[in-house]
């Protein structure tokens, strides 16, 4: 599986603005690819929860949380170091399900995800989504 974080841009979901982390994502195997959006937030909980299950994640790069968080593009820089590197090694199952659950958001927001590209039908490169199979 082949993961970066392209971009990040401003993601509307339900009148609210945040700021998404474009994660392109590539199944191997299937050869199917797909782009979400991620928050940083959801990124670091997903860290916290991997350090757990599998020590050796914790000496990946990782962005830090702070109260005077770093410029987007320096945060995108180390979220994409970071899930480049985490390809690299050998996960628990358990931190195997981790990442499956990151890389593949409910229903509900892929939902929004495809609102949020309707709204933004001038750039439909960057909204695309794996097709149900």
């Amino acid at each position: 599986m082949n993961i970066q974080v392209d971009r990040f841009e401003a993601v509307h979901v339900k009148g609210k603005k945040f700021v998404g982390y474009i994660t392109s994502v590539e199944h191997l195997a299937s050869g199917s690819k797909w782009e979400i959006p991620i928050r940083y937030s959801v990124y670091n909980a997903f860290h916290a929860k991997l350090v757990k299950t599998d020590p050796k994640a914790a000496k990946l790069p990782f962005p830090k949380k702070s109260l005077f968080a770093p410029p987007n593009a320096t945060r995108r820089d180390l979220l994409n170091k970071f899930v480049t590197q985490l390809t690299t090694i050998t996960l628990s199952p358990e931190g195997s399900k981790l990442l499956d659950a990151l890389l593949d958001l409910p229903f509900k927001w892929k939902l929004q995800w495809q609102q949020h590209c309707q709204l933004n039908q001038a750039r439909p490169h960057r909204c695309l989504w794996p097709n149900p199979s």
